[in-house]
């Protein structure tokens, strides 16, 4: 990623990818776009400084636990949300991906914001403006990682539907300037590096880059089902303390045991409110981790940063289970 960067701005060619003297038709271009106002900002290509070119990862690591951090807002407390953001923030695989100068932590920032958009548009804190954050971040996923940021986002939000049958939070959208804005931002690269490399960059990204991943062990890398769960233990280190007991609570507030209904007096209908709302937190937060970790683990090839996009769900699910602990004193559930 960073020679190809450094030729980039070399050449003065801004659009067509190259690694010295072939294309390099496998990713998007955003990160060269990243890397090189980076380099252009601090040193210039000349210097051959690596640290310059991974600042765009230590700077989607920042935005990833800030981005966390605003969405637990529209979802938990602020101390639940502070403590997720904290997680995320020293997390072995994203604090690796920082000092990385690739892809994964630029899309992981941008891909967080727009689901903390989402997290507010769905809690009645959002509106129109919030439906243009998520487009915008939107297409600066497609023009980091291709179809990875459209599968978490919009699984995210088809679980939604399909689990609660409710459409009227997404409204915003709908909102013309959002979805104009992501063709603007997007399509006008595809279409120009189509032109460039005559049909070339497509064809290579889609038949030899994406599609045998989807089929068979690409380049190697392959692995079992369930090998992204049995590498969470060590990559969301040291997050993983307070995991397990985030997902006991998610499960328990997924699916509650049912109870003898009580009176209804203003006090059981404040804590009943509070209760759905909370399980509607919870209902978010699941359905940004759990339909996007399963195709992860159905597909063939397996890097252990693949999963990254789904990492702050569960810091959210683990600084909520510690809010839990500090408000209640109650670690029962978490003590194994």
């Amino acid at each position: 990623f960073a020679e190809a960067s450094s030729e980039m701005m070399e050449s003065g060619d801004y659009v067509v990818i190259r690694y010295h003297d072939e294309l390099r038709n496998k990713k998007p271009v955003a990160i060269h776009w990243f890397q090189s106002a980076a380099v252009s900002a601090t040193s210039g290509p000349g210097e051959r400084n690596i640290a310059d070119y991974r600042l765009p990862s230590m700077l989607g690591a920042i935005l990833a636990a800030v981005g966390t951090l605003w969405a637990g807002g529209a979802l938990f407390t602020r101390r639940a949300a502070f403590i997720s953001a904290l997680l995320i923030g020293t997390t072995l695989l994203l604090t690796t991906e920082a000092n990385i100068a690739k892809t994964d932590a630029a899309q992981c920032g941008v891909l967080v914001l727009g689901m903390g958009a989402l997290a507010h548009m769905r809690a009645g804190r959002g509106g129109k403006w919030h439906g243009v954050l998520f487009w915008v971040c939107l297409a600066f996923g497609v023009l980091l990682k291709g179809p990875i940021a459209p599968l978490v986002c919009f699984a995210t939000i088809g679980a939604l539907f399909v689990w609660e049958r409710k459409y009227e939070w997404a409204k915003p959208l709908l909102y013309w300037v959002g979805l104009s804005l992501f063709c603007i931002l997007s399509i006008p690269w595809y279409v120009a590096v189509q032109v460039a490399t005559q049909g070339e960059f497509l064809n290579e990204a889609v038949r030899v880059d994406l599609a045998p991943k989807l089929v068979e062990a690409a380049e190697g890398h392959s692995g079992p089902p369930g090998m992204h769960t049995a590498a969470l233990p060590i990559l969301f280190w040291p997050g993983t303390l307070l995991l397990i007991p985030g997902i006991w609570l998610a499960v328990t507030k997924l699916f509650p045991r049912k109870t003898a209904n009580a009176p209804e007096t203003t006090r059981t209908a404040t804590a009943q409110a509070w209760e759905d709302r909370e399980a509607a937190a919870w209902r978010f937060v699941a359905c940004w981790l759990v339909p996007s970790w399963i195709v992860f683990e159905i597909a063939p090839t397996k890097l252990v940063h693949y999963t990254l996009p789904m990492y702050p769900a569960l810091a959210l699910m683990a600084g909520a289970a510690a809010d839990r602990w500090f408000s209640t004193n109650d670690w029962k559930q978490g003590r194994w």
